[in-house]
């Protein structure tokens, strides 16, 4: 996963913050003389003046621009005027902050101000995507991710609530949320770029997330609309192609030699190509959305599932010991490949384990992953939505494993 640089989050929460309540207002604006004074784009350069406050004169510089901004508020719903938007002014203020913020942090202020510039220069995209093209609906879901990550994901225990140490509540909802967070990514894309485009974009970019969510958010949408399965299934087989890519970048970073072992898993790659051609040249409705951006029961469902394999793999390890390595990989690799060839490729690394020896566990948890994905394409998907990932799959683990019994 990606990491922001910790000086920049307070502005990337303050953007989404910004986006969301300006989104939501947006949609209840009217028009002309009569619309409402803040909109998204207020909203927005309203949230990144507020941090750009805290960051330059701390609560004093805030309070005061909240009372100028107030007034700015009050000036503009008693004047009589053809514009009685606020974006001028709020972004006025933002841009002598930005030029305060210059003296202690020039990087950050010219990032800053080339995202406002966005922001102010996107206006009619920016509204006529939330009035047009994000309904009600979508609020609300998008409403329920925010909730599920930033209430109740911090309230969680952190550590295992079992006697046997094996469920962690909140590594349990953080998956839960991020099949949420993939569902909701595939469905804006949709909106934003069209199906053709959106739907193969962001099963890729599901894919170095949790490729097993993506492909459950891609199959759950394939049986709700069977005519849009081809792209569908080609977004949930791009899904499948990062996770070798990804497997290939944490095993190098942690322990090169063993890449080589590894590097036929990379023939996938032909597959997914393939499949998305194929896909490409396929008729679709671009226009056509149909279901929520978040399924709540679905990611339920996988969660609660994710917790049952968690105390299996406990169990099986402890009653089984020796053999516990190659136990403990398959069960993980059910949910998450990477870290369990993370952990396998830093034992080798620390000379812990033989790099022949290494091998077989990642393949293992491969394996297991693979076969998951085979079993939610088939639980969440229709039948042709299952028959165009089982294939891929099947090259990833003929490569592995075939590459593994000539070295053996």
């Amino acid at each position: 996963m990606f990491l922001v640089n910790a000086a920049y989050m307070p502005f990337v929460v303050a953007l989404g913050v910004g986006l969301l309540v300006g989104a939501e207002r947006e949609r209840r604006k009217s028009e002309g003389a009569t619309r409402a004074a803040a909109g998204i784009r207020t909203f927005t350069v309203a949230a990144l003046l507020g941090a750009i406050a805290m960051r330059v004169g701390g609560v004093i510089l805030a309070a005061t621009l909240t009372l100028a901004l107030t007034a700015l508020a009050t000036a503009a719903y008693l004047r009589p005027h053809d514009d009685p938007g606020l974006t001028t002014e709020t972004s006025m203020i933002a841009t002598l902050l930005l030029g305060a913020l210059a003296v202690l942090d020039a990087p950050l202020a010219a990032a800053l101000g080339v995202l406002l510039t966005i922001v102010l220069a996107a206006r009619s995209p920016l509204h006529r995507f939330v009035t047009t093209r994000l309904g009600q609906d979508a609020i609300i879901d998008l409403l329920t991710l925010a909730a599920s990550a930033l209430i109740i994901l911090p309230m969680l225990p952190s550590h295992p609530v079992d006697p046997y140490g094996a469920i962690n509540l909140q590594t349990v909802w953080r998956f839960a949320v991020l099949v949420m967070a993939i569902s909701a990514i595939g469905h804006i894309a949709q909106l934003v770029f069209g199906a053709r485009i959106g739907l193969p974009f962001a099963g890729l970019l599901g894919g170095f997330v949790s490729s097993v969510a993506t492909i459950a958010a891609m199959g759950r949408r394939a049986a709700l609309t069977p005519a849009d399965c081809p792209q569908l299934a080609a977004a949930a087989v791009l899904s499948s192609v990062a996770t070798p890519v990804q497997l290939a970048l944490v095993v190098s970073v942690v322990y090169e030699p063993l890449l080589r072992r590894l590097a036929p898993a990379l023939g996938a790659l032909a597959w997914g190509l393939f499949v998305a051609w194929r896909a490409a040249r396929k008729p679709m409705q671009e226009e056509l959305v149909v279901g929520r951006a978040v399924d709540l029961k679905a990611a339920l469902l996988l969660a609660a599932t994710l917790m049952v394999l968690m105390l299996m793999g406990t169990l099986l390890a402890r009653w089984l010991g020796k053999t516990g390595l190659l136990i403990a990989a398959g069960l993980g690799g059910l949910v998450d490949t990477h870290s369990a060839a993370a952990s396998i490729a830093a034992l080798a690394a620390q000379s812990l384990l033989a790099q022949s020896d290494a091998a077989l566990p990642i393949i293992v948890a491969l394996t297991a992953n693979s076969i998951m994905k085979c079993c939610v394409a088939v639980a969440f998907g229709k039948r042709a939505f299952a028959l165009t990932l089982i294939p891929g799959q099947a090259l990833i683990l003929a490569c592995v494993w075939g590459a593994w019994l000539l070295a053996s």
